[in-house]
């Protein structure tokens, strides 16, 4: 699942969820739901893992920072 779904993870032109649900024995309804749910996983993984190195004080800055650094800015 993850690696036909991975294109709507990192940004690449991804197939439609139309096209995946047969293969992958699921609505596009679903498949939208667990991309979003992998989607929100990542983020609190990546966020615990910025607490753990800057403490829970700067968390939030970094997280900013980090979002900066991602957008190209």
């Amino acid at each position: 699942m993850f690696r036909l779904l991975k294109p709507h993870l990192t940004g690449e032109e991804p197939p439609p969820y139309w096209k995946l649900a047969p293969r992958l024995r699921r609505s596009p309804v679903a498949l939208r739901k667990n991309v979003e749910r992998m989607r929100a996983q990542f983020r609190e993984k990546l966020r615990d893992e910025l607490c753990k190195r800057v403490g829970p004080d700067r968390v939030d800055e970094e997280w900013e920072n980090l979002r900066e650094i991602l957008r190209g800015r």
